[in-house]
């Protein structure tokens, strides 16, 4: 079975989009394991490291979602623990191989994390101020998670756009 992978090299002026993304999946394994597995660790289980890292965040970032999380949240904790985690793993190798099959997971990993980060967003809108949050402090925790809905959707966009070639395709063409 031949493998189709692209000749152009991460970190040239060529692939950035690939390399920030590359980037992005090894940056996020630890950020996965570390903050967003609290989601569905119990405290009781949680490392003291951890817990320092959570307690540090919460308390800059009134972050009152990762403090007692709804459990829409924790559900979406589960598929970041179980499908997200892997699958940073997984993509880094296949970018950092130039293999464009990672693209399909990349165009679902990005859809499933846009829609998590959507709805933690709106839920700060409306209900930030219920849980104590002043409007400058609702503005600044929208901030903090703002990113982790823009780079997601931005990555889907990207990919769905980009000829998806696999093995299948590439043995049609010969």
């Amino acid at each position: 079975m031949t493998r189709f992978y692209s000749t152009q090299k991460l970190f040239t002026s060529s692939t950035k989009l690939d390399t920030f993304y590359f980037c992005y999946c090894l940056l996020h394994i630890p950020i996965t394991i570390l903050i967003d597995s609290a989601l569905v660790i119990p405290t009781q289980w949680q490392p003291s490291f951890q817990k320092a890292i959570i307690e540090f965040h919460t308390s800059s970032n009134n972050d009152y979602l990762l403090l007692s999380p709804p459990d829409w949240l924790v559900v979406f904790g589960w598929v970041e623990i179980l499908f997200q985690l892997p699958l940073f793993g997984y993509a880094a190798l296949q970018l950092y191989k130039r293999s464009p099959t990672i693209y399909p997971l990349l165009f679902v990993y990005g859809v499933e994390a846009a829609v998590t980060t959507l709805c933690c967003l709106l839920h700060i809108v409306s209900e930030g101020g219920n849980h104590g949050l002043t409007q400058m402090e609702v503005i600044n925790l929208f901030g903090v998670y703002l990113p982790t809905f823009v780079i997601p959707l931005f990555m889907a966009i990207d990919v769905f756009t980009r000829e998806w070639n696999s093995p299948v395709n590439e043995k049609k063409r010969d």
